[in-house]
């Protein structure tokens, strides 16, 4: 993106790029939300070849809370 507004010379656009930079970085965002506290992260494996690829619908839950 820096470069795009280099190329044009355009100041107003690499200020506003500065100040949003932060917010656009979800990379560093996740980290820091987990880094303030404990955390789980789940991940759910499906080796059921007929079921295994596809997308869009989460399994059955294994416990009701």
């Amino acid at each position: 993106m820096r470069a795009l507004g280099g190329q044009e010379n355009d100041t107003r656009f690499l200020q506003r790029l500065e100040q949003f930079a932060p917010l656009l970085d979800r990379d560093a965002l996740f980290a820091e939300a987990l880094g303030a506290g404990q955390s789980v992260l789940g991940y759910y494996f499906d080796t059921n070849e007929e079921t295994a690829f596809q997308t869009g619908v989460l399994p059955y839950a294994a416990f009701d809370l």
